[in-house]
């Protein structure tokens, strides 16, 4: 994949045309939550796009610009449901 960022509304209408494809994204942190098993948190970028960002680093601060690589499922399985998100692989300095 090259080095441009894919807006998120493109993911979000066509979720399972991108379904574990690598995609990179940027936007900035609106949310952000860390539990025992899990770390998540959402953006939204230009597009108007908001989808959650599945993570094992240390969570961004709500506020903070993010731009990261990572896969997309379309479905994960959070509480019995299953919702749209991006598996951090890299999150990459701006």
């Amino acid at each position: 994949m090259n080095s441009c960022t894919m807006p998120i509304q493109k993911i979000v209408k066509n979720p399972k045309k991108y379904h574990g494809k690598i995609v990179q994204v940027k936007g900035t942190v609106i949310e952000a939550l860390g539990l025992k098993k899990i770390r998540v948190y959402a953006i939204k970028d230009q597009s108007g796009g908001t989808i959650l960002i599945n993570t094992y680093r240390k969570l961004p601060r709500v506020g903070e610009k993010v731009k990261i690589k990572g896969r997309v499922r379309n479905n994960y399985t959070f509480e019995r449901k299953k919702i749209l998100i991006i598996e951090e692989k890299k999150r990459i300095k701006k």
